[in-house]
């Protein structure tokens, strides 16, 4: 299937913090979601290669760990408060493909709608893609399916690697879409001189994490 894109009349470019310029590309081919599983509230998902299966967390408040972490870098908003964030990425280190994310951390802002980079200094970047609930964060890989996850749905959903064809090696933001903000996928393309965001409107009543897995599940009957 072939992606068909058209320019936001509204706002052709706009620019974040700091003065990116950006395009804004809403592509008008829904995907077909395939619902892979029905789950109990999930919100975490990844592909355990020795077994060739998704594994799958659920919202369960009672789990906790005990382990050593180091802080790299603190994102606090005007009130001093730390913010909220999902989903990380760590990027290769190619100014060519990735421009000023290059070798950076790519961390979701959830609270603030905003997407953050963390250098090797601990420095922290914002950037405004337009996003409301930003959610998760991937790397694109060629020819595979993508997993997401319902949380509203009580449901996993498969999107076909065909409507990533082309894409390999950009980043996949995922807006989790809560209140009036529809839940969206954002395919974000350095160009050589802005970022070109791509918006993929996914039909679900919410996302919660995704992830990208060389598995094909079928849909259930």
């Amino acid at each position: 299937m072939t992606l068909t894109a058209t320019l936001l009349v509204t706002n052709t470019y706009f620019v974040g913090s700091p003065s990116q310029a950006t395009v804004k590309i809403q592509d008008s081919d829904e995907p077909t979601n395939a619902v892979v599983a029905n789950l109990n509230v999930p919100v975490g998902i990844d592909y355990h290669f020795p077994s060739n299966s998704l594994i799958v967390a659920i919202n369960n408040p009672t789990v906790t760990s005990a382990t050593n972490a180091t802080r790299i870098a603190q994102i606090d908003n005007p009130t001093g408060a730390g913010r909220k964030l999902e989903g990380v990425l760590t990027l290769p280190n190619d100014v060519a493909k990735y421009g000023p994310w290059a070798g950076k951390i790519v961390i979701g802002g959830e609270a603030a709608g905003l997407v953050y980079t963390v250098d090797t200094n601990g420095t922290v970047t914002p950037y405004n893609l337009r996003m409301t609930v930003p959610e998760d964060v991937r790397l694109i890989p060629s020819g595979q399916n993508l997993y997401c996850l319902d949380v509203t749905g009580n449901q996993a959903l498969k999107i076909p690697s065909n409507y990533f064809t082309g894409f390999a090696g950009d980043v996949l933001l995922v807006d989790e879409g809560t209140g009036a903000a529809v839940p969206s996928l954002f395919i974000v393309h350095w160009d050589g001189g802005q970022f070109v965001v791509r918006q993929i409107v996914t039909g679900t009543s919410s996302l919660e994490h995704v992830v990208f897995a060389p598995i094909n599940i079928p849909a259930l009957p």
